[in-house]
C-alpha cells in the first residue's frame, strides 16, 4: 500500500517522520454515553477491549465499595456485574487491565490493595478469580498491572513490585511463572506505568517509567531481557501506553511531566524518534494516555488535558490527519478523561468522569468507506461496463461521488446509481462518503479503449449458406437474396473440423459499430448457417500453444486375432510424435456392460462404440505444433517385436 509520511514540527524537537497510509481522517462526531453512574464514585482505572464481534468490554473500580466491576454492550444495551468483592472486605479493583480472549472470554488482571496481591479473573460463564502473584506472602506486588492473551488463550501479566522496585512478569502455563523483567540495576525504582503487548512470535515488549532517573524505558525478551532507555529529558515517562505495529516495531505514548504534553516514541526498525503532539499550551496536555494502532499502523491516542493546576481535566484524542498530527476534544463537561482506555475499529474509549463520579464511553466512527471499480483502469478491446462498490466498516455508505473526464469529483458532483458504460478512453474519478461524515480520498482510474475498426469491403453472394472455406475475416458480405449485410468480426481461433453444421454469430452491418458501444445489441444479432462439409481427418492450425484435437482410429478384429494368445484386455495404444519419440503405452479398458472400450491417457478418458467385426476410436489429444503423428494399437510384447499389429489402413495421420 502507498504511504505518506506524517509531519510534526515542535518548538524543541526536530522535524518529525512517521510513515502513515494513504486514508483520510477528518474531525470526528463524538458520541458519549454514562454506563455506570450507580454508586458515588465508579468508573476509576477503566480499561477497554473489542471483541470478535464487535462488542465492548470494560473493567473499572467501584471506589465507593471497593469493588472490581465490569460493563459489557451486548448489541442492545450495557450490562453491568461485579467481579471481585474481596470478601466483603478487602479492596480490589484497582489498576485494573482487560483482554478478551478468541472465544471473547474477558479476563481482567487488577491489584488486591488490602492484601498487596496481583489478582486474576476471567469468564468462562461464572467469575473464575484466583492469585497471580502474592509477593512471597510478604511483598506489595500488582499495581500498575497490564494484561494480554496469547492464541492459546493464556494470560501474560506485567505490573510493579514496589517492596523491590521492580518491574515484573508472570503468564500461566498450568500454573504462574513469573520473572523479573527490570531491577533497575538493584538501584533505581522501576516500573510503574507499564503497558504490556506480545509480538507475531508471542514475547513479551513492555514499555515503563524509572522513577529514579525520571525516563521512558523499554524491555522485550529475546530468550533474555532487553532494557534500553527511550527518552530521558527531564521527568518523562509516565502513563505510558505501549502498541506493536505490524513489523512488530514499537510504539509508545506517554507523558512529559516537566512541561506538561503529550509525546510519542516510534522505533523504525534503526532507532528511536521522538517527537511532542500535544504541548497543552498553558495547560497539561498529556496524562493517562492509551495508544492504540489501526489496520494501517497509524497511531491514535486517547489523553486527558488537566487546567487549573490538575483539578479540571478535559478528555482528547490525537491523530495523524492528511500527513499532520491533529488533536480534538472529545468531552469537555465537567471534569473527565481520568484513566481513559482506547480501543479500536473505530475509536472506543472509556474514562472516568470525576464530576458525576461515573464511567463514560465515548464512540466515534473514525474510517472512511473504501470504494474500488471492476473491472480497474486497463487498455481494453471492447466497451467495459464498470461497478464501483463502496464498503464501510462501522457506518454505512450514504453515497458515492464521480466525474469521467472532468475535474476531481465533489458531493455536487453525479452520484454514482448503477454500472457505467465506457466506450471510449476515460479517465473515471470517484469517492464515497459514509454515514457519519468521513470522506474518502478520490480514486482514479484510466481505461483506454482500443476498438478495431471495420473495413468497408462488401462481397456479394446470392443469399443460401456459405462455406468456411469461403468466409474471410473482417469483410462485410452482401445477401443480395434479401438484401441484408453482414459483418464477421470474431476470428476463429482455429480450423473447423469433424462436424457438419456450424452456426457463427453476425451482426447486420448497421449494428455492427454499436455492438461495441452498447453491450445489449450482441442480443439482436442474427444467425447464418453455414455448411463446412464432413472431414475426412483432423485439422488444426500450426500454432506454438497446446490444442486438443479429435482423431478417428479404426481397426478390425481380424488384425488382432492373428495370435489365439492375444486377448483385449491386453491391449495398449501406442503413439509416435513428430520428434519420433513412441509415447505410451495407454491402457485401453473394455466395458462388457455398456458394449465400449476406454483409452485412459493420462487425465483424459476416451471413448468409442463396439462393433462386432470394425471399432472405431475417437479419442481426443493434446499436441503442440505437430506436422504427423502415429498410432499403434497392439500388446505389449507385440510392440516390443516391430509392432505387427497396427491400425488397418497403416498410414499416418497428417495434420495441416
Amino acid at each position: 500500500m502507498m504511504k505518506k509520511i506524517c509531519v510534526l514540527i515542535t518548538s524543541v524537537f526536530m522535524l518529525f517522520l512517521i510513515l502513515l497510509p494513504q486514508k483520510k481522517i477528518q474531525a470526528f462526531d463524538w458520541q458519549i454515553e454514562t454506563v455506570d453512574n450507580t454508586a458515588a464514585d465508579v468508573g476509576k482505572y477503566t480499561s477497554i477491549a473489542i471483541d470478535s464481534l464487535g462488542n465492548i468490554h470494560i473493567s473499572y473500580f467501584d471506589d465507593t465499595n471497593d469493588n472490581l466491576k465490569y460493563a459489557y454492550y451486548d448489541g442492545l444495551s450495557w450490562q453491568l456485574a461485579l467481579v471481585d468483592v474481596g470478601g466483603g472486605v478487602n479492596n480490589v479493583g484497582k489498576y485494573g487491565s482487560i483482554a478478551v480472549d478468541s472465544l471473547n472470554r474477558p479476563h481482567i488482571s487488577y491489584y488486591d490493595e488490602t492484601d498487596d496481591d496481583l489478582k486474576y479473573a476471567y469468564h468462562d460463564g461464572s467469575w473464575q478469580i484466583s492469585i497471580a502473584d502474592d509477593g512471597g506472602g510478604v511483598n506489595d506486588v500488582g499495581k500498575y498491572a497490564s494484561i494480554v492473551v496469547d492464541s492459546l488463550n493464556l494470560p501474560h501479566i506485567s505490573y510493579f513490585d514496589e517492596t523491590n522496585d521492580d518491574l515484573k512478569y508472570t503468564y500461566h502455563d498450568v500454573s504462574w511463572q513469573t520473572s523479573v523483567a527490570d531491577d533497575g540495576g538493584g538501584v533505581n525504582n522501576v516500573g510503574k506505568y507499564n503497558s504490556l503487548k506480545l509480538d507475531s512470535s508471542e514475547l513479551p515488549h513492555i514499555s515503563y517509567y524509572d522513577d529514579t532517573d525520571d525516563n521512558l524505558k523499554y524491555t522485550y525478551y529475546d530468550g533474555s531481557w532487553q532494557d534500553v532507555v527511550v527518552d530521558s529529558e527531564d521527568d518523562t515517562g509516565r502513563y505510558t501506553s505501549l502498541s506493536l505495529d505490524s513489523l512488530d516495531n514499537p510504539h509508545i505514548s506517554y507523558y512529559y511531566f516537566t512541561r506538561g504534553d503529550l509525546k510519542y516514541a516510534y522505533h523504525d526498525g534503526s532507532l528511536w524518534n521522538l517527537a511532542i503532539i500535544d504541548d497543552g499550551g498553558d495547560d497539561f496536555g498529556g496524562g493517562y494516555t492509551s495508544l492504540a494502532l489501526d489496520i494501517y499502523d497509524q497511531p491514535q491516542i486517547s489523553y486527558i488535558r488537566w487546567v487549573v493546576n490538575w483539578t479540571d481535566g478535559d478528555l482528547k484524542y490525537a491523530y495523524c490527519n492528511d500527513s499532520t498530527w491533529s488533536t480534538e476534544i472529545v468531552d469537555d463537561i465537567g471534569s473527565v478523561g481520568n484513566y481513559s482506555s482506547l480501543a479500536l475499529n473505530s475509536s472506543h474509549i472509556s474514562y472516568n468522569d470525576s464530576t458525576e463520579g461515573a464511567l463514560k464511553y465515548a464512540y466515534a466512527d473514525i474510517y472512511s468507506p473504501v470504494t474500488t471499480a471492476d473491472p480497474a483502469g486497463a487498455t481494453y478491446t471492447e466497451v467495459q461496463t464498470v461497478t464501483l462498490s463502496a464498503v464501510d466498516t462501522e457506518s454505512e455508505v450514504d453515497a458515492t461521488y464521480y466525474t469521467t473526464d472532468g475535474p476531481a469529483p465533489t458531493t455536487g458532483s453525479s452520484v454514482y446509481s448503477t454500472p457505467l458504460e465506457i466506450s471510449e478512453t476515460t479517465t473515471l474519478k470517484f469517492f464515497s462518503v459514509d454515514n457519519a461524515g468521513n470522506e474518502e480520498s478520490i480514486n482514479t482510474e484510466e481505461y483506454i479503449i482500443n476498438i478495431p475498426t471495420p473495413t468497408d469491403t462488401t462481397e456479394d453472394y446470392a443469399g443460401g449458406e456459405l462455406k468456411i472455406k469461403d468466409i474471410e475475416l473482417d469483410k462485410t458480405y452482401h445477401n443480395t437474396k434479401n438484401n441484408t449485410d453482414f459483418y464477421f468480426y470474431r476470428k476463429p481461433t482455429r480450423k473447423f473440423s469433424v462436424r457438419k453444421k456450424l452456426y457463427i454469430k453476425i451482426l447486420r452491418k448497421s449494428a455492427y459499430k454499436k455492438a461495441f458501444k452498447r453491450r445489449k445489441a450482441f442480443k439482436t444479432h442474427y444467425k447464418l448457417k453455414l455448411n463446412v462439409g464432413k472431414a475426412k481427418k483432423a485439422t488444426w492450425p500450426n500454432v506454438k500453444k497446446r490444442m486438443k484435437y479429435k482423431v478417428a482410429l479404426r481397426y478390425t478384429d481380424a488384425q488382432l486375432t492373428k495370435k489365439k494368445s492375444i486377448k483385449e484386455k491386453n491391449l495398449r495404444l501406442y503413439i509416435k510424435d513428430r520428434k519420433k519419440l513412441w509415447r505410451g503405452p495407454y491402457t485401453v479398458y473394455q466395458n462388457k456392460t455398456t458394449n465400449t472400450l476406454k483409452f485412459k491417457i493420462r487425465n483424459y478418458k476416451l471413448t468409442s462404440e463396439l462393433a462386432s467385426t470394425n471399432r472405431t476410436f475417437s479419442p481426443t489429444f493434446y499436441f503442440r505444433n505437430l506436422k504427423k503423428v502415429r498410432f499403434v494399437i497392439a500388446t505389449k510384447k507385440a510392440f516390443k517385436k516391430n509392432y505387427p499389429f497396427n491400425l488397418a489402413d497403416q498410414n499416418n495421420y497428417d495434420f495441416e
